[in-house]
């Protein structure tokens, strides 16, 4: 299960339209409003929970540029209802922030995923468009390291911009002790803007977001809940 916080992102990555096309940064809703969707959250959570799943995950957008108090209250419902894991999918960037991470962690976060998208500097910061971004990923990656009992998932995609450092990217998180997986272009076919054949890697083809959600959902265990607009998908 999957809560998604959409309220933009800090980055700019080549591939994601997220800025381009930004959804609302601010969600000016009455304490009724706010009521009314944390009570279809938490039939949703005690849904899933009845099913057996026990981990949800916080995204976006960037979950972690979201109003605290919205990011907080979403971890303490998930306590209460049970769940045993709660990873917050980031791009690490206010990671790097070691009293930000210890905030999130002593809140109940005890999991986290990142994606990296270059083995340089160079590379990782082209692709996000944030200079900087690459050190702050590697900090992040050691405040998170540095905390008993929280989990670190990496993952990369590949792009013609890293197409050649695959390998080295994957030896060096390795080499940071986290293993970090290679992901398939993920493809939104509402993205109309992206040229997605421009920025792919040579022989790796995208796999439809649609698809991917779809195969997902028929496991039982996952569904997008975006905690501003109540909309289940």
């Amino acid at each position: 299960m999957l809560v998604s916080f959409p309220f933009g992102c800090n980055m700019d990555c080549v591939f994601c339209l997220r800025n381009r096309h930004p959804y609302r940064s601010d969600f000016d809703l009455s304490e009724k409003q706010w009521r009314r969707l944390f009570d279809r959250l938490r039939a949703l959570m005690r849904v899933m929970r009845g099913r057996g799943v026990t981990t949800l995950g916080l995204g976006g957008d960037e979950p972690t540029v979201a109003p605290e108090w919205l990011l907080d209250a979403v971890i303490a419902l998930a306590a209460k209802e049970g769940f045993t894991k709660t990873e917050l999918m980031s791009n690490g960037l206010k990671l790097r922030d070691g009293k930000y991470l210890a905030r999130l962690v002593k809140a109940g976060v005890n999991g986290f995923a990142l994606p990296v998208y270059g083995s340089t500097a160079a590379v990782h910061d082209g692709v996000t468009q944030k200079k900087g971004s690459y050190s702050a990923l590697l900090r992040a990656i050691k405040n998170i390291k540095a905390r008993p009992g929280v989990s670190l998932k990496l993952h990369t995609i590949p792009l013609k911009a890293n197409q050649e450092m695959l390998g080295e990217i994957v030896s060096g998180m390795r080499r940071l002790g986290v293993k970090c997986e290679i992901w398939g272009f993920i493809k939104n076919v509402t993205d109309t803007q992206v040229n997605y054949p421009a920025l792919m890697a040579d022989g790796f083809a995208p796999r439809r977001q649609e698809l991917v959600d779809s195969g997902m959902k028929k496991s039982g265990g996952f569904v997008r809940y975006n905690i501003c607009t109540g909309e289940i998908y």
